[in-house]
């Protein structure tokens, strides 16, 4: 099992699949993961305040713990008080005396629960019944993080990747809603899965995420480097066989091994 990670990242939105780069140079193990850069002049200007930061944090805010089955316990009415108790202004204060550059929250995982209504996934999957909350978490946020200089950016899995194009669309004006509706005040989205095999699948969903704000700074971008889970840093290099999960527990079956020939 093998998962990729789709990125959207602008100054309000954008939109790049990771894939590998025929462009990556393989480093020296006593190099580590150092990667060639580009010259300066090069990158893209509004790409800036994200080098510059060097880092942020990332907060799941969910009705479940990540990547794990929502409780049966759960429901709309426990969620709802969960959403509407957040202390919006108690986080501004510590990400404030941390320096948080950027900030990154779930939107939603899995499960159907979300911290933001949606008038469009009401009317295509019905009424939310407090699994879409009343209070709009990101907006609030956003309120309270950017006049403090802290960017707000949101996370999504890639919903309807791997559904039909009916299906899909559905899914595309739920995010142009949610994108049109926060606009600039968002500096990042993280599409988690994000993987489209139909160029006009992915010009599709990048025109919603990118809606609220139309400005893309990266689209369709390798990113260089091996993950981070890799044993070192020249990825042409012989080495086992490495299985690697994503946060919990995974099982494996039915692995052929083939000889490599040359």
């Amino acid at each position: 099992m093998r998962r990729r990670t789709f990125m959207a990242l602008s100054t309000a939105a954008l939109a790049g699949v990771l894939r590998p780069s025929p462009s990556t140079r393989a480093a020296g193990p006593e190099q580590g993961h150092r990667r060639e850069q580009k010259p300066e002049k090069e990158l893209n200007p509004n790409t800036k305040w994200l080098r510059e930061a060097k880092w942020g944090l990332f907060a799941h805010y969910l009705a479940h713990t990540a990547s794990t089955q929502v409780s049966e316990e759960m429901n709309g009415d426990i969620w709802n008080k969960k959403v509407s108790s957040f202390q919006v202004g108690k986080l501004g204060e510590q990400l404030s005396d941390l320096e948080i550059p950027y900030f990154f929250i779930t939107i939603g995982q899995g499960g159907g629960y979300f911290c933001t209504p949606n008038r469009a996934h009401e009317k295509y999957f019905g009424i939310s019944n407090g699994r879409l909350s009343d209070r709009d978490l990101i907006a609030d946020l956003t309120a309270e993080l950017v006049p403090r200089g802290i960017r707000m950016c949101v996370y999504l899995p890639a919903y309807g990747r791997k559904e039909s194009v009916q299906v899909q669309g559905k899914w595309q004006e739920i995010i142009t809603e949610w994108s049109q509706r926060w606009g600039n005040s968002i500096s990042a989205w993280w599409v988690d899965g994000g993987v489209f095999k139909e160029p006009a699948t992915y010009a599709n969903y990048t025109r919603a995420f990118t809606s609220g704000n139309g400005q893309t700074i990266i689209d369709n971008q390798p990113v260089l480097g091996c993950t981070g889970g890799a044993l070192w840093s020249d990825p042409l290099r012989p080495g086992p066989t490495y299985l690697q999960g994503n946060h919990s527990d995974i099982d494996y079956r039915n692995i052929v091994l083939r000889p490599v020939v040359k």
